[in-house]
């Protein structure tokens, strides 16, 4: 059932992998994750996928692979129409209170050194810069900086 914002998270299904790759081709391009990625994240047993839904339109996905205790976010987004309406928030919050009892030393994600709206949510979240890969990310070329959420 949606909250009263519209705004229903659930696990991502099948059914969302062709809306969730079109989006990621909108938004990130030619580093965008293909069909058959997100296919193969589903099938890991140590990855969870959610996705945000409106009026039955998948709007968002945040994806999180648990290894060695950390939960490494490796990949979030939300269609440009949707934000700044606390998808990307609710999904976050959701998943770190989905997966945190197999996450002992935190999460951690990189995101490019321009996107400031997504830095400050991350930093509103808990998130703090720990480091940087240079030139991790092409068309344009740009840094990364690495944040880390801990728990407790």
């Amino acid at each position: 059932m949606p909250e009263a914002d519209g705004i229903f998270i659930r696990d991502m299904i099948s059914e969302d992998i062709p809306p969730a790759a079109a989006l990621e081709r909108i938004i990130f391009g030619q580093e965008a994750w293909s069909e058959e990625d997100f296919k193969e994240t589903l099938s890991l047993p140590f990855a969870t996928s959610l996705a945000a839904v409106v009026n039955d339109r998948l709007v968002g996905l945040a994806v999180v692979r648990n290894g060695w205790g950390e939960g490494y976010l490796t990949n979030i987004f939300v269609a440009p129409e949707n934000r700044r309406q606390g998808v990307a928030r609710r999904l976050l919050k959701t998943l770190f209170s989905r997966v945190s009892s197999g996450i002992t030393e935190g999460f951690v994600l990189e995101v490019r050194e321009g996107n400031i709206p997504a830095i400050r949510l991350y930093e509103s979240l808990g998130f703090s810069v720990v480091g940087m890969r240079k030139a991790l990310y092409s068309h344009p070329t740009e840094n990364a900086l690495i944040m880390r959420r801990k728990t407790g």
